[in-house]
């Protein structure tokens, strides 16, 4: 079955091509992280996702910095029609379908290469019918007349009346069945939801998954801004209440990691001081501690001839090192966060154990992590 073509972009460096919307979503921005990447300096590195719900296409803006139009009008998330025209920077794209395609689950029958016959003619039909009804009505007075001819049936004996003794009235008593009236004023079942309200709940569920997913690739890639972004902007949405509650969850999640983030640097600037051992590469050296700014380490590599005063930004130390310094993860947030680090050192194995912890988000991480493989 063909795939249906969503969007097709008119200009910029992208010009010329036609995207078909996954299920799962679809990121544009300039970063190598998202679905598309477009080399347009005037995007954001996480611009726009588009994405479906209840059957319908949508665009959510991700806080970019000149932000993303739907019929030359700046939006935040809206429905798209077919023939809206969305433009990002430079790149201006035309919807050229909104619906969600459906997926046909029946089997496919084996050609057997038979002739189909073209349908009788209408009068031919019709004269057909007509000798039938005659055929049948010949039939039926044929019986009927058959019917009259037969001498009347002879009635049969009439049988012997027995009388039985009525059984004793312990016995009645043991075998009258017990009937349990219904009163007026039970409950009607109520399990059974309606078809629209399992329609909502369907089309939230899958909404939901394609956010989550979308927002693990950005915490596997650390980029808390563009997650936290994301899940803003379908805040912003009509949503479920449980769907409304789940995305509140995943924010506090997000944050939670960038806790403990700024716990890590934390615990070094706490080695003020003293020198520790820091891994560059393959090879260990002795740094010496000399104070923490934002998200920066300060202070001097430790050699045989003297000391080198530098600062290093905590996302490029080497992921054994910030491992060391968060601990052992006690929280989903901190087995998250763990699994991210396994996956930057080398270690996928290790990673996909510690995201089957990472609780909101264990299975999405688990799938991007496969992925990545």
């Amino acid at each position: 079955m063909k795939s249906t073509v969503h969007l097709a972009f008119d200009s910029g460096s992208a010009k010329g091509r036609r995207v078909a919307v996954p299920e799962g979503g679809f990121g544009l921005g300039r970063e190598s992280t998202n679905d598309l990447a477009i080399d347009d300096a005037t995007l954001s590195r996480e611009h726009c996702q588009f994405f479906f719900r209840a059957g319908k296409l949508w665009v959510s803006d991700l806080q970019s910095a000149n932000g993303t139009e739907v019929n030359g009008k700046r939006i935040a998330s809206v429905a798209l029609e077919k023939g809206d025209s969305v433009v990002i920077g430079n790149t201006r794209i035309r919807i050229l379908s909104a619906k969600q395609p459906r997926v046909d689950k029946r089997p496919k029958l084996p050609s057997t290469g038979a002739v189909v016959q073209d349908a009788p003619q209408p009068a031919a039909f019709t004269k057909f019918l007509q000798n039938l009804a005659w055929a049948a009505l010949i039939v039926a007075w044929l019986f009927l007349a058959y019917s009259l001819c037969l001498p009347p049936p002879t009635p049969p004996p009439a049988p012997e009346t027995i009388i039985a003794e009525p059984p004793p009235l312990d016995a009645a008593r043991e075998e009258e069945p017990r009937v349990t009236a219904a009163t007026d004023d039970a409950e009607p079942d109520q399990s059974t939801p309606t078809s629209e309200s399992d329609a909502t709940a369907a089309a939230d569920a899958e909404s939901l998954h394609a956010i989550t997913l979308a927002v693990a690739k950005r915490l596997v890639a650390e980029d808390y801004s563009a997650a936290l972004a994301m899940i803003n902007a379908h805040r912003g949405v009509q949503h479920s209440p449980p769907t409304q509650s789940a995305l509140e969850q995943l924010a506090a999640y997000v944050t939670g990691m960038q806790g403990l983030n700024a716990r890590v640097i934390q615990s070094l600037g706490a080695q003020a001081g003293r020198r520790i051992t820091l891994r560059a590469g393959s090879t260990n050296v002795q740094f010496r501690v000399v104070a923490v700014a934002g998200t920066k380490l300060r202070g001097a590599v430790v050699t045989a001839t003297g000391e080198k005063e530098t600062s290093v930004e905590l996302s490029k130390l080497h992921p054994e090192d910030r491992l060391h310094w968060l601990g052992e993860p006690q929280t989903p947030e901190a087995f998250a966060l763990s699994a991210v680090l396994k996956l930057k050192g080398g270690n996928r194995e290790l990673a996909q154990q510690q995201a089957r912890s990472a609780g909101l988000l264990a299975d999405a991480l688990q799938e991007v992590l496969t992925a990545r493989q």
